[in-house]
């Protein structure tokens, strides 16, 4: 868990590059360490900065940046089978002078270049400077857990692991990207492409990374970008030779094996809970592999933290009951809060300077209250159930998109989509049912039953099936890992930077994401179930009631009761924006804005003062 920094340029000094740096204390309140190398071509000065808090190795042998030889290494991350790396580059002759995981990093790539991070396991964000070949390496890990941010106007370059950093570069414009905002009302927000909402400041993508030269003249060369890792090759062949009980066996083994890998770290560990099948299974898994360590190895009974909404008005979104079925059944701690309207308010602008851009959603706020409780219970490693929704069909756009690759299948599937199901059925899955799988008469039953049960609008449904977003159900997985997964990572790993906390996803080991892939769809989607694989592998560890959900909420929030509780107030911050005059051209009023409409504008006021925009 670190905070880096870096820029190459002759506007810079010590001094604002280390109030650069100090912007991300909480990343790593430990402490700092800078790397000045004036000796580069016509003045140009080069600082590499770290801010450091240890999760594993602690000793002042690990400090950052890290140099050997003519490398020198910045690094935010965990690469949690280090020590198997290590093991390999020992073979090949290489000593170690700590026990880090940041040596690791910085001598398998001087061992293997960019292919090195095809071993890699974990998460990771980091620059690799080579003093003699004056080349910058830039790197970012497969799924987007650690953020990477750049600015390069051709002759100034910076990067950092966040943007209010890079703000205090004097080469950096501060300036909203007008578009980017425009797109974030539309759309959310736009982790899905390199741009962000700051002008000229983009991010390296998930899987890539980044590569440049000095030229003796001082100026940059081209900035390279590579990919070097496809979710889509994993999809496809799938692995027809397997039967279900062995996918079964087999994801119950990966999934073992992604927490097991987690629990490399020298602090206290927790576990978040909301109460859905994939947090559940990461403390089932979690509070097996404690018990089956020494009583010596446990510092303490396995404690897990959730958000409820016990004393509000709508209690639609609270998921307390499941909480604390889960919580008395396995037998662990589990501390509650509860988000308010009031809370939000208070806490809005140190949300947004630390979230950098609009979020768009109270759940968002939610997940920032469970990681402040997380830090003040001393809690410094926390799981989470981040990313198994995204290929294990968890949306309810997985079961319209397997009806529709699956369209001779769909009356079969009919009575399934019912069962035990007050949303997912026909509300939510249906929708995605696409038109060109009906004949005239089928469509017109299909509309008849749905409005009729449900009381659902025929034009907005029939707008809906005509507009279909995915026809397989690997272009839903495929969209779901590269565009909504990133955004939902950058909440969490800056709601739990905010705190000094660091967020880790076992699901999103590559391994078991890559197993899960490999798999036939219906070992996925099954009569009407998501995510069936992971609930049989489950069924006899967790309640049956956990297990075997169809309410799916995701990580929910009361936005609609907030926004009523505070419309007045929102409204008037809003009114005061200059950027949203801007984007609000025809001057819509604001009470025929949705509720999170609402919510998005207000945050994008709040955030144009809290960074002077």
């Amino acid at each position: 868990m670190s905070g880096i920094l870096g820029c190459f340029s002759t506007k810079i000094g010590m001094n604002q590059f280390e109030r650069a740096l100090q912007t991300m204390a909480h990343r790593g309140p430990e402490g700092c360490g800078v790397e000045v190398l004036p000796q580069v071509p016509f003045g140009k000065t080069v600082f590499i900065g770290h801010r450091r808090f240890a999760i594993v190795a602690s000793s002042d042998a690990a400090h950052q940046p890290m140099r050997v030889d003519n490398w020198i290494i910045t690094y935010d991350g965990e690469i949690l089978n280090y020590k198997e790396l290590r093991q390999g580059l020992e073979a090949k002759g290489f000593s170690f002078f700590s026990d880090s995981d940041t040596e690791v990093v910085l001598k398998s790539f001087i061992a293997y270049g960019p292919e090195c991070m095809r071993a890699f396991r974990g998460m990771w964000a980091f620059a690799i400077w080579d003093e003699s070949a004056k080349q910058l390496f830039l790197a970012r890990d497969r799924f987007g857990i650690k953020p990477l941010f750049y600015f390069s106007n051709g002759e100034d370059f910076a990067f950092s692991s966040e943007i209010k950093a890079l703000l205090l570069l004097d080469f950096v414009p501060k300036a909203p990207a007008i578009d980017g905002i425009k797109s974030f009302l539309l759309w959310g927000p736009p982790e899905y492409k390199s741009d962000t909402m700051f002008s000229g400041i983009k991010k390296l993508m998930p899987s890539h990374y980044l590569l440049f030269e000095l030229e003796s003249d001082g100026s940059l060369s081209d900035i390279k970008i590579t990919k070097y890792y496809s979710i889509r090759d994993k999809i496809q062949p799938k692995n027809t030779g397997i039967t279900f009980p062995e996918a079964v066996e087999q994801y119950r083994h990966h999934h073992r094996k992604a927490v097991e890998y987690n629990l490399v770290t020298d602090v206290p560990m927790g576990c978040a809970l909301s109460g859905g099948l994939d947090s559940s299974s990461n403390v089932a898994v979690l509070k097996s592999l404690l018990e089956e360590r020494s009583a010596t190895n446990m510092r303490e009974k396995l404690v897990t933290f959730s958000a409820v909404y016990l004393n509000q008005p709508d209690r639609s979104c609270d998921e307390s009951v499941f909480i604390n079925r889960l919580s008395n059944y396995l037998g662990v701690t589990n501390k509650q809060v509860e988000p308010t309207s009031d809370c939000y308010i208070a806490n809005v602008e140190k949300f947004l300077w630390h979230q950098e851009e609009p979020t768009g959603g109270a759940s968002v706020f939610a997940g920032w209250c469970v990681a402040e409780c997380i830090s003040r219970n001393g809690i410094c490693v926390c799981l989470d159930g981040q990313g198994a929704d995204e290929y294990l069909g968890g949306y309810h756009s997985f079961i319209g998109a397997f009806l529709v690759q699956n369209s001779f299948l769909f009356w079969k599937n009919w009575p399934f989509l019912f069962a035990g199901n007050n949303s997912l059925s026909l509300k939510k899955a249906i929708m995605y049912y696409s038109s060109h799988s009906f004949s005239k008469i089928s469509k017109r039953r299909f509309f008849r039953e749905l409005t009729e049960q449900f009381g659902l609008n025929s034009s907005v449904l029939e707008e809906r099936l005509f507009f279909t977003e995915y026809k397989r159900v690997d272009d839903a997985i495929f969209d779901c890992l590269s565009t909504g997964l990133p955004t939902l990572l950058k909440f969490g790993e800056r709601n739990h930077m905010a705190h000094s906390v660091e967020s880790r996803p076992p699901f999103l080991d590559h391994k078991l994401v890559e197993f899960c892939l490999s798999l036939p769809t219906d070992y996925i989607l099954r009569k009407g179930w998501t995510k069936y694989l992971a609930r049989k592998a489950f069924e006899s560890s967790l309640p049956r009631e956990i297990v075997w959900r169809k309410d799916k909420m995701g990580f929910p929030a009361p936005e609609k009761a907030w926004v009523l509780e505070k419309n007045r107030f929102f409204e008037e911050v809003v009114r005061k924006s200059k950027i949203v005059k801007e984007i609000n051209s025809k001057k819509v009023n604001w009470d025929s804005f949705s509720f999170n409409t609402r919510i998005k504008l207000f945050e994008i006021a709040t955030w144009e003062k809290v960074f002077g925009l």
